[in-house]
């Protein structure tokens, strides 16, 4: 077993769109006391665009994309590389896992 560990932040920014290479990707930029990371950065395709960002959404209860700068989260990371494993909603048992949905 993984050993976790659980962390608040905010979600200082957000971008989904297009890179200069023409990937479709999103990336959430959290802040975290002062100390900042990225969660996302995969390419999404046909078959996880829709998982991916209705997931997050409904993850963190949110009605639209535009409304994810500002919100307050609970990450989940891998204690052994401190990557960010799972993003939920701060104050209910309510988590999206991106590590499920990269195939």
């Amino acid at each position: 077993m993984i050993a976790e560990k659980t962390q608040n932040g905010q979600i200082e920014s957000s971008r989904l769109g297009f890179l200069d290479n023409g990937c479709f990707t999103f990336t959430l930029t959290l802040d975290f006391d002062g100390a900042g990371q990225g969660f996302g950065g995969i390419v999404l395709g046909k078959s996880n665009t829709y998982n991916v960002v209705s997931g997050i959404l409904k993850a963190l209860k949110l009605e639209k994309w535009e409304d994810l700068e500002g919100t307050y989260v609970r990450v989940v990371r891998d204690a052994k590389n401190e990557r960010i494993v799972r993003i939920g909603h701060i104050k209910d048992d309510s988590w999206f896992d991106l590590q499920i949905r990269r195939s």
